[in-house]
């Protein structure tokens, strides 16, 4: 009985803890739908919801008087007998009436049937309702509805439609608000929605940076199912692959290092699992830690330490390392450290394969600070910072670079306090900072400060334009990455010559034409953008190109073609373009994820260009074969002489 017992109160335990941790599990954020006010339902006003209005050409009738044929007329379905003008009298030839016997044409009737209305006799059937009487309403709201049984068609009588919507996700049941949903209102803040109703307390979001949203711990990498920087609410599910509960912990720290511990249930959190019972940060980051690396100390509160909840104790930095790993031409340089790490001042880097000669150590902060650090017989700490300044940020990358592409400036930080490289210098070497502050948000690229073509080609990046794939590769590289193609993208920009053919492009675009039947290029738009230089940027940006006015007329489609770098034709699809006065194009936006050189066409082309015959490969090998018959030949002649 006791066995018994014990089973029923562990499988009530576990019923309760699903139950609980599902309400958060299907938290999602939600809008109130306006088209119903909330209701689900839907009111025609035209029909009253019965789908049907009165016919407008019959005024619900069914039916209308019938005018008969053409010059014969209608009267109740009949109309007059033409041969004996209605008195049903047999007539002669001359037309003049017999004594005897009846008109034959109408048998003595004086009428004829009618046969322009020969269903029902001096009326017509309403072609507009079929004789019903009643039309379908028009209405397309009122159509949608009626098809799933008079309730709102948007929210499908949720009376809530999800914000990120998708076709499906609406359906009434994905849609209906459960507890700990989040409920936007129309003053863009947003609510709880609780036991049948919307709370009149805000909830709250957090500005959240998960890295690359992976932790070594010991043997086992702990992944997130979140990169990058994201804004997620407090209930938001984040869910983790290979956390250990008993030997790993969960943190989210904001910029002064100021943490707070997440409860993690079944490798699932949010940043509502804390144990503290103040405000939450609105700037958080968030790290997996081994349990015994976690800093701390005095975990209890007490005389030296009144709040056992502030990770960054004695003076702590967070320090992120990424991989640890960093390719330096043709040498990888590894930490010992990886992910994100809590570090003192005084805290030893040990870096492998340094060579100080060709490479330097950098830590930079999202304000823009930056400062190398000396590294000793591949030793490196904090406190080993090459510029005087009053302090490092608490928040800080830590990056292995080349020398030559290390920022220059003021190493003595006379005029420079902070750290802060805001000024680069190209003659040094030094590369402009144009990485975007968010990742997340779209932003344009910023014009070159030399040149003027800038003015005729600009790029921006647009988040919502890549795919998942795109965006973890874009999450994924690093500051120096991303800002090196950023630079090399600003570079190529100035270098734009629309309706200008690129070196070796020409023919190979003349062979596209000839393909497709085209005679002259201009006949099918097809318009040379050349650029010099090559960038694999690994995500899309849209880059917008501005011509002269007149030079490409702008009344057809226009698709977009890229010359990669092994003459190789790839399509970007049509493209996006604005017009002058004239109708002529003013500017053509297409997207694209590397650039060479592009061209336009009116129409969608066959870019499968055959392989040319290697002539040149084979004239190579005849003068080839035929030099060396030529010395075998001397060669004979030779010996034969001597013998």
């Amino acid at each position: 009985m006791k066995k018994i017992i014990r089973v029923l109160t562990l499988t009530l335990a576990f019923a309760v803890l699903c139950g609980s941790f599902a309400t958060i599990a299907y938290a999602k954020d939600l809008a109130e739908c306006h088209h119903c006010n909330t209701t689900g339902e839907f009111h025609c006003k035209v029909c009253n919801n019965t789908g049907e209005v009165t016919c407008g050409v019959c005024g619900g009738e069914g039916k209308s008087k019938c005018t008969g044929e053409s010059g014969k007329g209608c009267d109740d379905g009949y109309y007059t007998c033409p041969n004996c003008n209605g008195d049903g009298k047999m007539r002669n030839g001359a037309g003049e009436v017999l004594d005897e016997g009846v008109c034959g044409n109408c048998n003595g009737s004086g009428k004829m049937r009618c046969v322009a209305c020969h269903t029902v006799p001096g009326w017509n059937i309403c072609p507009g309702c079929d004789g019903k009487g009643k039309q379908e309403c028009q209405s397309s709201n009122c159509k949608d509805s009626k098809a799933v049984g008079w309730k709102c068609h948007y929210c499908m009588g949720a009376g809530y439609l999800l914000t990120n919507f998708w076709p499906g996700e609406n359906d009434g049941i994905q849609n209906v608000p459960v507890n700990g949903d989040l409920i936007w209102m129309d003053d863009g803040k947003s609510h709880v929605y609780s036991n049948g109703s919307v709370s009149s307390e805000p909830a709250s979001y957090h500005n959240v940076s998960f890295g690359t949203g992976s932790w070594k711990i010991g043997d086992v990498t702990v992944t997130a199912d979140k990169t990058g920087t994201q804004k997620i609410s407090t209930i938001e599910i984040i869910t983790l692959t290979n956390f250990d509960p008993d030997t790993m912990e969960v943190r989210v720290v904001d910029e002064d290092g100021d943490g707070l511990i997440l409860k993690v249930t079944n490798g699932k959190t949010s940043i509502s699992a804390n144990d503290h019972d103040g405000g939450i940060p609105y700037d958080l980051t968030f790290m997996v830690f081994e349990k015994e690396a976690v800093p701390g100390g005095n975990e209890g509160d007490d005389e030296n330490n009144n709040n056992g909840d502030n990770p960054n104790q004695a003076g702590k930095y967070i320090v992120w390392f990424g991989e640890g790993s960093w390719k330096i031409g043709d040498v990888t340089v590894t930490a010992d450290k990886t992910n994100g790490q809590y570090l003192t001042e005084t805290d030893i880097i040990t870096l492998t394969n340094f060579d100080p000669d060709t490479m330097e150590v950098r830590v930079e902060a999202e304000n823009g600070f930056r400062t190398t650090l000396f590294v000793t017989n591949g030793k490196t700490s904090i406190s080993a910072h090459s510029q005087t300044i009053d302090s490092v940020p608490k928040d800080i990358a830590f990056s292995v670079v080349a020398k030559e592409a290390s920022p220059g400036g003021n190493e003595d930080g006379e005029n420079n306090n902070d750290g802060m490289d805001n000024n680069p210098d190209p003659d040094n070497g030094e590369e402009p900072i144009v990485i975007p502050p968010d990742r997340n948000q779209d932003f344009e690229i910023p014009p070159a400060e030399s040149g003027g073509a800038e003015k005729t080609a600009s790029a921006a990046v647009e988040v919502g334009k890549m795919t998942s794939e795109e965006q973890e590769h874009y999450a994924g590289l690093t500051d120096e990455e991303l800002n090196g193609k950023l630079v090399n993208v600003q570079s190529i920009l100035q270098t734009v010559r629309p309706g200008e053919f690129a070196a070796d492009t020409e023919e190979l675009i003349n062979d596209v034409a000839e393909l497709n039947g085209i005679d002259t290029l201009e006949e099918a738009k097809i318009f040379p953008l050349s650029f010099e230089g090559h960038e694999d940027l690994g995500f899309p940006i849209a880059v917008t190109v501005r011509l002269e006015k007149g030079v490409l007329k702008g009344d057809s489609d226009l698709f977009v073609y890229h010359i990669l770098e092994d003459r190789s034709i790839e399509s970007l699809g049509k493209a996006e373009y604005t017009t002058y006065d004239d109708g002529s194009v003013e500017s053509i936006t297409f997207y694209t994820t590397g650039f060479s050189s592009f061209f336009t066409s009116s129409k969608e082309l066959n870019i499968d260009i055959p392989a040319a015959f290697p002539w040149p490969l084979l004239a190579a090998v005849l003068v080839g074969v035929i030099v060396v018959l030529l010395v075998v030949t001397i060669v004979l002649r030779r010996k034969r002489k001597k013998v």
